[in-house]
C-alpha cells in the first residue's frame, strides 16, 4: 500500500508543478471595463492580460454591421495592449479580440461598451 501512496503523491506533485504552464492566460481587466456606459467614445481601450500574449485581432462592431479592424500597440508579445482612438459611435458597441497565449492556445473575448447618444 505504501508504494501506491508514494506514486500517487509523486503524480500529484508533478501535476501541481505543471498546472500553471498549462493554464490559459485570461484577460484580467479592460479599461474601460466591459459593460461601461460612457458619455463619449474613450480616447483608448486598454487590455491587461495575466501574462504576455500576442494580440492577433481587435475589431469593433455595432449591431449587425461588419466588424471594423482596430489598430493596437504593441505589435509583439505583451501583457498590456492599447487600442488608440476606437471612435465608437453612440449606442451599444462590441470590441472583439483574439490573442495567442504562451501555451499556444487561442483566446478570444468581447468587451461591450455603450456610448450615450
Amino acid at each position: 500500500m505504501k508504494p501506491l501512496i508514494k506514486h500517487f503523491a509523486a503524480a500529484c506533485l508533478v501535476l501541481g508543478l505543471t498546472s500553471p504552464a498549462l493554464a490559459h492566460t485570461p484577460l484580467k481587466t479592460s479599461t474601460p471595463s466591459s459593460g461601461s456606459i460612457l458619455t463619449e467614445s474613450p480616447d483608448a481601450i486598454t487590455l491587461d492580460f495575466g501574462d504576455p500574449v500576442v494580440l492577433t485581432y481587435a475589431a469593433k462592431s455595432q449591431g449587425v454591421t461588419d466588424p471594423v479592424k482596430l489598430e493596437y500597440a504593441p505589435k509583439g508579445r505583451s501583457a498590456t495592449y492599447t487600442i488608440s482612438a476606437p471612435d465608437l459611435p453612440a449606442g451599444r458597441n462590441e470590441i472583439h479580440w483574439k490573442a495567442l497565449s504562451p501555451d499556444g492556445h487561442v483566446l478570444d473575448g468581447t468587451i461591450i461598451l455603450v456610448i450615450k447618444p
